[in-house]
């Protein structure tokens, strides 16, 4: 077994992580699994107008807490900016977006996997 490889691996993981919990933007969500599985799928319906903060809940898999409890978390960043409300397809169904902001740090978080 090559362990300096398996080491550099530890290594490269452990300054991630150590750089995800310094970015505030990301470390919140990260908190929890299942509080980064929310951010995942926001990012990747991308404001799709048939989805409604419900339908997202609804696709977490790692969810462990309460639906309050992400309804919560959920306002709490919206209130933040991290994440914006659009207009759903239905008028009382309103989809999200992720801020420019979360973008950019996901952008710098997926580029330092990569390496």
């Amino acid at each position: 077994m090559n362990m300096h490889a398996t080491v550099d691996k530890f290594k490269n993981e452990r300054s991630r992580i150590i750089s995800l919990d310094k970015a505030c933007t990301l470390s919140v969500w990260h908190g929890k699994i299942c509080f980064w599985e929310l951010l995942l799928i926001i990012g990747q319906l991308d404001g799709d107008p048939e989805f409604g903060i419900n339908d997202y809940i609804d696709m977490m898999e790692t969810r462990k807490v309460t639906r309050l409890t992400v309804q919560r978390f959920l306002k709490s960043r919206i209130l933040v900016g991290d994440v914006l409300e659009i207009r759903g397809a239905k008028k009382s169904r309103k989809t999200l977006v992720l801020s420019q902001n979360v973008v950019n740090s996901l952008d710098t978080y997926f580029s330092e996997l990569g390496r």
